[in-house]
């Protein structure tokens, strides 16, 4: 099945080498969804991190918070992408605020 026929999400990321510039954003990987239950987005986000080199326990240590368009199965405070997220990895922060960058971002490089 082509990725045309699934629901997918790209994983961003947003960093910094050193403390003297600023953060920067870029795609990360498009990651096929065969559930949108909040369990299966987490595994695939983990999945995708766990692929491109992450480790859980560099993931633990340098990871500050996640954010999405702000739809419950993301955001659920019981049992959302981002509460599974913050549970496994210990991140501090999970929320929409950083929306607002993701737009510009798309503004600036895709339009």
């Amino acid at each position: 099945m082509s990725v045309g026929h699934k629901s997918t999400l790209i994983v961003f990321l947003k960093a910094r080498v050193d403390g003297d510039m600023e953060p920067i954003a870029f795609p990360l990987d498009l990651v096929e969804l065969d559930s949108m239950s909040a369990a299966h987005i987490k595994e695939q986000i983990m999945g995708c991190l766990l692929k491109n080199g992450f480790t859980v326990e560099l993931l633990r240590e340098i990871l500050i918070g996640f954010c999405s368009d702000g739809a419950s199965v993301m955001l659920g405070v019981k049992s959302g992408v981002g509460k599974l997220l913050q549970d496994d990895l210990q991140a501090s922060y999970y929320g929409t605020a950083l929306i607002t960058d993701w737009s510009l971002l798309l503004t600036r490089h895709w339009m």
